[in-house]
């Protein structure tokens, strides 16, 4: 069963979550001996991250300020399946045990083992990670508090989550601390691999990424005729066009090719070839990337690569990339984004499909260091 955007567990998190998350805040209080967090103090942290690889992504800054603040602790991160191909690339972690979201039990079973002395859940607002601290059997927990999410019950202390902050910032903000400087910053080796080696194109190259995941792929998703006309204008000026992606989205992208830009021997589909390490790289050595907004966009922003995020519904200054060769388009006239806690959103005018062409191409000149003239 797929962690992100499925229907059923998103039920059960709320009409079934929150009586549970009651009953486990209550049972929080007799089974914890309260242990308050001291600066510099060598402790055994335990972090959780339930949420999509963006969401890990921008999570290593909350991991690096850990080592800043507690330098000799040992760390371990929790991640789901979903999110678990991207957790070499997060500095911070001593080490990292992945589960189905489904067997969150064995979260649990795992964390009473080790008796954390500070657990911190990054989960914004399902209930499940609450649940686990809650019956973590840690000294000290952290979380989130939503509004109307009935979940900061479940924590020894709670952070506020802010609609008007980044997320890193957000993340950052359960360490409640002064350490200045907790922007994500990721693992980016320098080296090839045989198989990135193989699949590199010759020449200065953009890579495209077309597919987002999740609840709301289809209203972050981009027109194939709109990617088919970007990298005409792409290897017109020379340039090759990889697609990114994944195994499962191999096929679309052939598709879009075959009907959009077809005959075309500068346009590459490399979808499923690549681990995520590997794509790291190739996203870094890259002139550009556009994609939508999703993980993809945070690694190659993260990579240092000049980006271009085509955005809507999602608010940038919410979910932008994040560095200093990055760009974020939204579709001109949106003035207010929808929030991205329903599972439908019906303001069209938001999507981003309403972003055009003419829009990144002008990105791309207003950067002559990255651009394509």
């Amino acid at each position: 069963m797929a962690e992100r955007g499925n229907r059923l567990n998103r039920f059960l998190d709320r009409y079934i979550g929150i009586p549970l998350t009651l009953f486990a805040a209550l049972f929080r209080r007799f089974d914890r001996i309260s242990r308050q967090k001291t600066k510099g103090e060598k402790l055994k942290v335990g972090v959780i991250c339930l949420g999509a690889i963006g969401d890990l992504l921008l999570l290593s800054g909350l991991m690096n300020g850990i080592k800043k603040l507690y330098p000799e602790s040992e760390t371990t991160l929790f991640t789901s399946m979903g999110n678990s191909i991207a957790a070499p690339l997060i500095e911070g972690a001593d080490h990292v045990f992945s589960f189905p979201v489904s067997k969150f039990f064995r979260m649990i079973k795992a964390l009473r083992k080790e008796s954390y002395d500070l657990l911190i859940d990054s989960t914004q607002w399902a209930r499940i990670g609450a649940l686990i601290c809650a019956f973590s059997g840690a000294g000290w927990t952290v979380g989130f508090k939503a509004k109307g999410e009935a979940r900061s019950l479940a924590y020894d202390e709670s952070v506020l989550h802010s609609d008007l902050k980044h997320e890193w910032e957000n993340f950052a903000a359960l360490l409640q601390t002064d350490i200045a400087d907790l922007k994500p910053k990721l693992k980016i080796c320098g080296g090839e691999t045989e198989n990135l080696r193989a699949n590199l194109p010759t020449g200065e190259f953009a890579v495209l990424h077309t597919t987002a995941s999740g609840t709301y792929k289809d209203v972050k998703a981009w027109k194939d005729a709109y990617w088919g006309e970007l990298a005409a204008y792409l290897t017109n000026k020379g340039f090759s066009v990889v697609f990114s992606g994944g195994e499962e989205d191999r096929p679309s992208v052939d598709k879009l090719i075959r009907e959009a830009i077809p005959d075309n021997e500068k346009v590459f589909n490399l979808a499923g070839r690549l681990n995520l390490e590997e794509l790291s790289v190739l996203l870094k050595r890259s002139k550009a990337v556009i994609s939508v907004n999703t993980g993809i966009m945070h690694l190659a922003a993260l990579s240092g690569a000049f980006t271009i995020g085509l955005h809507g519904p999602t608010n940038p200054v919410r979910w932008g990339p994040v560095g200093d060769r990055t760009i974020a388009l939204v579709p001109k006239g949106v003035k207010e984004f929808p929030p991205m806690k329903g599972n439908k959103i019906k303001d069209g005018t938001s999507f981003t499909k309403n972003i055009k062409v003419s829009e990144v191409t002008e990105c791309l000149n207003l950067n002559p260091r990255n651009s394509p003239e």
